[in-house]
């Protein structure tokens, strides 16, 4: 449990993301396929379901949102202004930004910083950026996820131009880094990384499998140093409700919530997919919505939370999880990683520095899932945690015995 809990003092300077940003993104239901109706959809659902109220504020769009998508060539006027596909669009995007705004959310922009799109779509921003940033600006956007398919310089010069000129523009626009210099393989998080982005990708795309989750959420192991308000680690879009993690039923549930719970103890920005535009089960609404976890996500002492015990057990892989809380108080994922067998967990308190407790403490333990709380003295057993399964908890409250 050697995770070095140390909090970084630098942060973009743009005054936003001071918690983990929260919305709905179109990528993972739609990817390029959808038109302005996903957005309308999308935007009442959160308002009548509770996740507006919740936290979840952004409404961002992904690729092929431009004029040319899928054809390769994007249409730039002489002066180099692109503009918005008609046929996804036939009443306008400000339209669909405006009635986002009118419902009291905020809209995320796409684009990429490299000389073409991710699906060879060109040109696209880069040696653009003024013309892009003023068309952006002009739209009334909120926030920009900046990809970084067939960039030609390098991405802190790169990230430093957009940071720059969004800055410049006098609109408060957040930056989310996608893939741009700041992923866990290249090694030791860049300083410009924190000064320049409000979010940085950490991993690969996520895909809708188990598998996929565990290897993206595994790019953050020793990374919680890096996470501060204003600028967070981002292991990719919440897939939740898709693929292997479709609701369908009951028994769908612990594998959503487990996805969730990582999401959470980690301060990951909260970004849904879910496909709006059919009935959504309120039992996956309720995960999403849940206050105690998206008060663990959205709170900051010290460290964004790191994983601080990884191993094997009944032919499977555990992890465990830890984000200091104020008000001595530590969230906790114990985490079933394996396919098909239990697991038995248990974390010492004294071993969670936050909570300045001993071997003999008596504390406080919520469980956040099952909405049960014990007093537990000195180690907490989690019960038998089933396959694609967590136990998520808060510990607070500790005291010896003496007292």
């Amino acid at each position: 449990m050697n995770v070095i809990l140390a909090a970084m003092t630098m942060s973009a300077d743009n005054g936003l993301a001071r918690t983990p940003p929260m919305g709905w993104s179109t990528w993972n239901a739609f990817g390029r396929r959808f038109t302005e109706e996903v957005f309308y959809n999308a935007t009442d659902a959160l308002v009548s379901n509770g996740m507006r109220d919740a936290g979840y504020e952004y409404i961002n769009v992904d690729g092929g949102w431009w004029n040319g998508s899928d054809t390769g060539v994007i249409t730039r006027n002489e002066s180099g202004f692109t503009t918005y596909n008609r046929q996804k669009y036939p009443h306008g995007i400000k339209n669909v930004i405006d009635y986002i705004h009118s419902k009291g959310m905020k809209y995320g922009h796409y684009t990429d910083a490299g000389t073409a799109a991710c699906n060879h779509d060109a040109p696209m921003s880069e040696y653009y950026e003024h013309q892009d940033v003023a068309l952006f600006v002009s739209w009334n956007i909120d926030y920009i996820k900046i990809d970084a398919c067939s960039t030609q310089e390098d991405p802190d010069v790169l990230m430093n131009r957009w940071h720059t000129l969004l800055n410049e523009s006098g609109r408060p626009i957040l930056l989310s880094n996608c893939h741009n210099g700041c992923m866990t393989h290249l090694g030791p998080l860049q300083p410009w990384c924190q000064q320049y982005t409000n979010m940085w990708r950490v991993s690969v795309d996520i895909k809708s499998t188990w598998a996929s989750m565990i290897s993206n959420i595994g790019n953050l192991v020793g990374r919680g140093i890096y996470g501060k308000p204003g600028s967070w680690n981002d292991p990719d879009i919440l897939e939740m409700g898709l693929g292997e993690f479709e609701y369908k039923g009951r028994e769908s549930l612990p594998i959503n919530q487990a996805h969730f719970s990582l999401w959470c103890v980690t301060s990951s920005p909260l970004l849904a997919s879910v496909d709006f535009t059919k009935p959504v089960d309120p039992a996956l609404v309720s995960v999403f919505t849940n206050k105690e976890a998206i008060a663990v996500n959205q709170q900051y002492l010290s460290n964004a939370g790191d994983r601080i015990d990884f191993g094997s057990q009944s032919g499977g892989n555990y992890s465990i999880w830890y984000k200091p809380l104020p008000d001595s108080t530590a969230a906790v994922v114990l985490l079933n990683e394996g396919t098909v067998s239990t697991v038995s967990l248990q974390i010492d308190f004294d071993k969670l520095p936050v909570l300045h407790a001993s071997s003999s403490s008596a504390c406080q333990v919520r469980d956040i899932w099952s909405g049960t709380t014990d007093v537990v003295h000195g180690v907490y057993k989690a019960p038998s945690i089933p396959a694609q399964s967590c136990i998520f908890v808060t510990i607070s409250k500790c005291s010896s015995q003496e007292e």
